[in-house]
This record gives C-alpha cells, structure tokens and sequence, in this order.
C-alpha cells in the first residue's frame, strides 16, 4: 500500500468515527445548556457552535496515555469576547495532560475557585487580548471554561463565568436548560490535500475589501502530544493543517496539508480544535478568516 493510499484511508476513517453538533443560531439571547447527567451546567449566547465526538482523543503526559470520550467543545462569539467550555468524560490524569499542553512552558497553573468550585486557573493578559480558563472535575468528567477578548474582562465574560454550575447530586438538574445530547447535528470537514487536485477547501469570501479593523488572533493553541505506539516507532516529522476560523470562534473546516502515521494526524486535529481565537472583525463585525498552522512532533 502506496503512502498515500494509507493517508487516504486514514482520513476515510476518521471522517467516518468524527461526529460534530454545530448549532448556529441568530439570536441575540442566552440560554443555559446542561450535560445529560444534569452535574454541569452554564449559560452561553445562543449563537454558538457545539461539537461532540463519542470516540474521543488520545492525550498524553510523563510518558502516559490517557483516552478522553464523549467530547463537547462548544464556542461562541458575542460583543467582541469568546466564551467556550469543553467535556470530556476521563480520569483525574487525563485532567492533568489537558492542562499541560494548554499552558505555555513559561506559565504556571494557579489552583483556585471558581463559583465555590475549586478549579486550576489560567490567566495570560498582556496589550493585546486577555484570555481566562478554569479546569475542574466532577467523578468521571473533567469540564474546561474559557473565554477571551481583546479588551479585558467583559459583561459577556463575567455573566458566563458567574453562571457555571456544578453539582454532585445528578438527580437536581439546572432549571429551563438544554442538555447537550439535544442540539442540531452537523459536521466539522476534515479532508486530505492530494498533490494534483490542489487546495481541497473552498476558499472563504471575505465580507469587505478594506484592512481589518482587529486581525485574527489566536489566544490559546495548546500543542498536539505523542502517542506510545507512535513514539515506540520513532515516528516525527510535522502535521500542517489549514483551517477555516468561522466568525462565532468556531473552526468548522479543516484541510490536512501534510499527514503523519500512527494516530499523529489525529492528535493535531484534536489540537486544531481546542484552539481558542479571536475571530477577525471588519466595520465592527467579525468575518470568517483561514490560517496554516503546523503541529511538530520529535522525539528528544
């Protein structure tokens, strides 16, 4: 079986295992959305984006792999600020890993609380945006609420933060809430770049001609970790991915430039989509932009 042969097969299967839920909605509200056991809940503006694959991602940490299932990642975009939250249903370890390759190395994880709920605290400000994220725990889930904006702490930031809920007491479900097993289902593109059918996403129309008012920026692109099968044979080299960053946060088309074997591919692409940004905004709106990003995997 020819290289590419295998790259084709591989991206077949994925498409096949990958599942997403995107709802994109016009409103101007908010509503509170729940996980299905009812512990997690927390208010979002209802234009967003949901994602969920059952399946789930690989990560690891120390030389240990951990398997996260049942994941949600759920973005949105409104009055300049991000707001998003991941679920993963894993252990304790795996809430560890997320953490680790969400933070850069110079930065450190503050342990604190969050609404009574004793979280890990990331919080990197600087002239050009002001990123928050808090990652906790329940049992068997591990949950992850971020938000960002490029002007500091905002009324959409602080109403998503103050309305996170989490209880141990499955039977005492959030009051009027979706659960996410209930949004509209649709699916994020993943496809293969092949050499003679050139650049395989459309390519997006921009809404103006005229400069950006505020360019994409990226706040948080976490890095993209080995796994043991890959790493046991010796396998390095570089994942380049072009996506498509949608103007409500969300990343809903991905183009996969350069591939590598043993489940590398789909570590970059679980990367891909943990990525936090803000989306480029031209006469005061925010406009869907694409950008190449590379995720490096060597062996030290």
């Amino acid at each position: 079986m020819t290289v590419s042969k295998y790259f084709s097969i591989l991206v077949v299967l994925f498409l096949v295992t990958l599942s997403a839920y995107s709802q994109d909605k016009s409103g101007s509200g908010w509503l509170r959305v729940q996980t299905d056991d009812g512990k997690f809940s927390v208010e979002v503006p209802d234009d967003y984006s949901y994602f969920f694959n059952k399946d789930g991602f690989g990560i690891s940490r120390e030389m240990t792999d951990y398997v996260v299932r049942d994941v949600s990642i759920l973005n949105a975009y409104r009055d300049g600020t991000l707001v998003s939250f991941e679920v993963y249903r894993a252990n304790a370890g795996a809430l560890e890993a997320l953490a680790a390759v969400s933070v850069p190395r110079d930065f450190k994880i503050r342990k604190s609380k969050l609404n009574g709920i004793p979280v890990r605290e990331i919080v990197k400000s600087d002239d050009k945006s002001h990123f928050v994220s808090y990652y906790f725990r329940s049992d068997n889930h591990i949950y992850i609420v971020s938000s960002a904006s490029r002007s500091g702490e905002t009324s959409t930031m602080k109403r998503f933060f103050e309305s996170l809920r989490l209880t141990e007491d499955s039977k005492m479900p959030a009051a009027d809430a979706e659960k996410l097993s209930s949004l509209t289902i649709a699916s994020v593109s993943v496809q293969m770049r092949t050499p003679s059918a050139g650049p395989s996403v459309s390519p997006v129309t921009p809404t103006t001609t005229g400069p950006a008012e505020k360019p994409l920026l990226i706040v948080s692109k976490v890095r993209a970790t080995y796994l043991d099968r890959a790493r046991m044979n010796s396998v390095q080299g570089a994942v380049r991915l072009k996506m498509e960053m949608a103007a409500n946060g969300f990343i809903p088309k991905i183009e996969m430039i350069t591939a590598l074997p043993e489940g590398l591919s789909r570590q970059a692409l679980f990367a891909a989509l943990r990525i936090k940004f803000l989306p480029e905004e031209k006469d005061g709106k925010p406009v869907t932009k694409t950008r190449t990003l590379e995720y490096s995997f060597s062996i030290y």
